[in-house]
């Protein structure tokens, strides 16, 4: 049998013990019942079918890169197992064994140097917190006007980006508001080069980060990465392991890292220009130089919470010094403090905080700032493995 589909299986297995670190799968009906009527396993078995799916696969014919990425992606299940079989390991261990990056805390001096530049970004005088949050809040879209907003967004967006990158010609992604969710935004792939992404209406978005959202998760972000791999490699190539995805897997850093830098590498340093050129003749407020700087400095601040899953997970910190941690870097009220704080606890998968820092960080480096590296990203079977390598090599 194609050891992609004998992949798809084992991951649909570990879907079956642990359905929260697999949340996507989009592959044939018939498989995906077949594995539903079949007894659960537990991790023990899971690690052994993963041992032998491993050994089968490095001995395959199988072209060189196909090889690599199933069998980063065994490892990773096989990292997965031994955890979820009462293996004791650490954050920084299970990151590692998943993603092939070890996690590294960021210092506080960079937190302080985000502080001191946006102090001196921001309108106005006095304490810095109530300066940042009196800005968002005048940069705040509408709610009757973030349909529209959202629109006229994905519309220039996805206009530049086919322009840019190689996009499928049926690819299409569909945003919708919702209510009652506890995240900001998901996309969630539907196959066949569709995505629906849902943006959460309850909380206040600013114009800025209703950009962020948009690019992050639909164009080129989520969205574009998800239509161009079904287009080269699942129905391209008959690869039917990129039919599932999950958040253990190494395939998890890079999407997260490819769609942290998606604005980034579709528009350069014009990311907030091109944002007020959209958005305000809608009537919506957009800052572009100050929205430039809360954009550097949110990403340097976004370690925070890579350091505070950390910290948590070796205990080297309380649930009210973690509290206390988050108020004193981040910027936002106490009711995201909360939030932020909540998440970071009842997270199942914690090593996930590592993939959006040491993601945008890797996939950054890699591109360089070249359109056809980011295509890469996009549409090839790459693991993080093959960017630390091409990125050293050309380092020399």
């Amino acid at each position: 049998m194609d050891p992609g589909v004998l992949y798809l299986e084992l991951v649909l297995r570990l879907r079956k013990l642990r359905p929260d670190l697999v949340p996507d799968y989009f592959g044939p009906d018939d498989l995906g019942s077949r594995v539903a009527e079949e007894p659960r396993l537990e991790a023990r078995e899971l690690l052994s079918q993963a041992g032998a799916l491993l050994e089968h696969v490095e001995s395959a014919a199988l072209e060189l890169g196909r090889r690599r990425w199933l069998s980063a992606h065994l490892q990773a299940i096989q990292t997965v197992c031994r955890w979820l079989d009462g293996e004791e390991l650490s954050y920084g261990e299970l990151a590692a064994g998943c993603y092939g990056v070890m996690p590294v805390r960021v210092c506080e001096e960079r937190f302080e140097l985000a502080h001191r530049m946006l102090d001196d970004a921001l309108p106005g005088s006095g304490d810095l917190r109530s300066r940042y949050r009196r800005w968002v809040a005048s940069q705040t879209v509408p709610p009757e006007r973030l349909n529209d907003a959202v629109e006229a967004l994905a519309g220039e967006l996805s206009v530049r980006a086919r322009a840019r990158f190689c996009l499928p010609d049926d690819e299409r992604v569909t945003f919708e508001l919702v209510s009652g969710e506890p995240w900001l935004a998901f996309a969630g792939p539907l196959g066949a080069g569709r995505t629906l992404v849902r943006i959460n209406r309850d909380q206040p978005i600013a114009a800025f980060r209703l950009l962020d959202i948009v690019g992050h998760e639909g164009y080129p972000g989520h969205h574009c990465e998800a239509a161009c791999k079904a287009a080269a490699l699942s129905t391209g190539r008959g690869w039917s392991e990129l039919l599932a995805w999950g958040y253990c897997l190494p395939q998890a850093m890079l999407s997260e890292g490819l769609a942290e830098l998606a604005l980034e590498a579709l528009l350069g340093s014009q990311v907030d220009e091109v944002g007020a050129a959209v958005l305000c003749p809608l009537g919506i407020p957009y800052d572009a130089p100050v929205a430039a700087a809360v954009r550097r400095t949110s990403e340097m601040l976004g370690a925070v919470r890579t350091n505070l899953a950390m910290m948590l997970d070796d205990d080297t910190i309380s649930r009210r010094q973690a509290w206390d941690y988050l108020r004193t870097w981040r910027l936002e009220d106490d009711e995201y403090v909360n939030r932020a704080l909540a998440s970071l606890l009842n997270r199942f998968w914690k090593p996930y905080e590592s993939c959006y820092t040491d993601g945008l960080d890797l996939c950054r480096r890699f591109v360089d700032g070249d359109p056809a590296k980011f295509q890469r990203l996009l549409s090839e079977p790459l693991i993080p493995h093959d960017l630390l390598s091409e990125t050293a090599h050309s380092e020399r």
